[in-house]
């Protein structure tokens, strides 16, 4: 016995002279995957406690054969995802197959309109289609109730309803596989496309045959995003009255007032979370794909003519005219409805709540840059695998869904008002700290994966360099390391104050009273108060600040010295 602790300790002695001068950054990674950590741990606390009142009507379920609340709520969750799924990943492989083979005029322009529904929010996006189908939904429903002579018209709208949340998700998340395809296209060997020509197979049997094996883990990492999204959304899920595992999680927490209940609907969410990643690792196989050196040129396209460019338009240009061209158009009627100068009144009135906005995402988005870039500057100075785990548990955050996120906190906070009541509404009443704070955990993982992508593009030398000049680590990365990496953060930052912009279900539930953001008071002039005219102008200024902030960061990215 005596000979292990000894043998331990000789490990643990060993670890600490191996890692002395990077103590502080592993110190910092540690604190940083703990407290990410944190929420899962409360979780998992709530769960050992018994069930409130209210958990048995949401579990109860009458002996007609009628689904339970929960079940209609992980029912409809898992209706989205497979919709979603099918959706997503069918339109952004396409639109990114025919882009990447072929060369057309306006090629560059389509490409850029094919990422631009990312920057509507979804639950803008659910009012546009709402606004634009209600009339058409409607007489169809009337037309097959009488046809089909259908009793229930409720269960037709209902339908109809997920249907149209399917097609809204699906346009608003379907950028994430296409970027990952058009990136993994682009990158295979020209060599094994034509090999496949010269076998006799045209552009459709070498897509399945060839490119698409090759392109697998992309469209897997791709499509993986779009479910976790999925899972996340609230505002498209309430607006359109689809009921999911995080509608219900606010419905528990707002209409019931139980916070107990609303963890444990929670905990079935992050359950549904993990097995998605699973799956999506399944997927995977874990298969390498590689292409041969000698191969490594790419395939430069089929150039088309003005009939092939105008069918590429009219099949790809499609899909962006649904996701953005339409929505956004219908934005701008409803922003312009009630005339030009009540319009240019109300843009005074907003303006002040976009500063307010905008100040709050940068009191956010710096925090969240810094620890990236801290984080992983330690998992550079130490590679080593335990650190690349703690990294992983520090990166943990975005996997979560949002809600389930804010109320975990609530259930945090709840904690620290039993023993620290001064602390507790300091942190979550009087300044925006807690939500700060929540938005740290979720968005981390943005910041890390430009920090990261940076910092491997700096050779280990300059390190060395530095260090036989007598500079020390915190000299290197802010002198060497961050003017490198400069187009890339600024990337980070620029992406980071959208999303947190965007961000509705966190800011919500954490928010200060008193305090709003465009996010917020968009969702609550489109949804509460239905005054779509109102809305539109917020949504506006959201969406072409979206819009603008992706084109730039595109341009950063694209740039020779990115």
């Amino acid at each position: 016995m005596q000979s292990r602790s000894t043998s331990a300790l000789s490990f643990v002695y060993g670890l600490w002279q191996r890692t002395r001068c990077q103590a502080p950054w592993v110190v910092g990674a540690v604190v940083v995957a703990l407290l990410a950590l944190m929420p899962l741990v409360v979780l998992f606390k709530s769960l050992l406690e018994p069930p409130q009142e209210f958990w048995e009507l949401l579990t109860h379920s009458d002996g007609n054969g009628e689904p339970s609340t929960l079940q209609r709520y992980v029912r409809g969750t898992l209706v989205m995802l497979g919709g979603v799924g099918v959706g997503t990943v069918v339109l952004g492989t396409a639109a990114a197959w025919l882009v990447s083979v072929y060369q057309f005029k306006g090629k560059r322009l389509l490409d850029l309109l094919l990422v631009l529904p990312m920057a509507i929010p979804t639950y803008v996006m659910a009012v546009c289609w709402k606004l634009v189908t209600v009339d058409h939904k409607n007489d169809a429903l009337m037309w097959v109730r009488d046809t089909f002579e259908v009793e229930s018209i409720l269960e037709l709208d209902r339908a109809a309803n997920t249907g149209l949340a399917v097609v809204v998700l699906s346009l608003s998340f379907y950028p994430y596989v296409y970027l990952a395809a058009r990136a993994s296209f682009t990158r295979q060997s020209a060599s094994y496309l034509e090999a496949s020509r010269m076998l006799g197979h045209g552009m459709t049997g070498t897509f399945f045959k060839v490119a698409l094996p090759l392109a697998r883990p992309a469209l897997a990492a791709g499509g993986l995003l779009a479910l976790l999204e999925t899972l996340n959304e609230f505002g498209a899920m309430e607006i359109l009255g689809i009921r999911t595992l995080t509608t219900g999680i606010f419905y528990v927490w707002t209409e019931l007032d139980e916070l107990g209940s609303a963890m444990r609907v929670s905990a079935i969410l992050m359950a549904l979370v993990f097995v998605v990643i699973v799956v999506e690792r399944l997927m995977r196989g874990g298969r390498r794909y590689h292409s041969h050196r000698s191969a490594s040129h790419r395939y430069s396209g089929k150039p088309l003519g003005w009939r092939g460019a105008l069918a590429m338009w009219l099949g790809c240009g499609s899909v962006a005219l649904l996701g953005f061209v339409l929505p956004l158009g219908k934005l701008v009627h409803l922003a312009l409805m009630p005339g030009f100068e009540e319009s240019w009144e109300r843009l005074g009135r907003i303006l002040p709540l976009v500063g307010e906005s905008v100040w709050l995402a940068l009191q956010a988005g710096v925090p969240i840059l810094i620890v990236a870039i801290c984080l992983a500057y330690a998992h550079r100075l130490v590679p080593r695998w335990w650190m690349t785990l703690v990294t992983r548990c520090a990166l943990l955050g975005y996997a979560i869904p949002a809600a389930i996120l804010g109320v975990i906190l609530l259930a945090t906070q709840g904690l620290l008002l039993n023993h620290a009541e001064g602390v507790a509404e300091y942190l979550f009443h009087t300044t925006t700290i807690g939500l700060a704070f929540a938005y740290t955990l979720r968005f981390l993982s943005v910041g890390y994966n430009f920090a990261e992508s940076g910092l491997k593009q700096n050779h280990q030398h300059l390190d060395d360099a530095s260090a036989s000049l007598g500079h020390g680590k915190w000299v290197t990365l802010v002198r060497i390391h961050l003017p490198l990496m400069a187009p890339g953060l600024i990337g980070a930052a620029v992406i980071l104050v959208v999303d947190i912009l965007k961000e509705l279900p966190l800011t919500l539930i954490l928010r200060p009273a008193n305090t709003e953001t465009l996010a917020t008071a968009t969702y609550g002039l489109f949804h509460a108060e239905e005054r779509f005219s109102a809305g539109a102008l917020p949504a506006l200024i959201l969406t072409a600040t979206s819009a603008l902030a992706l084109m730039a960061v595109r341009r950063i990215v694209q740039s020779p010295n990115s």
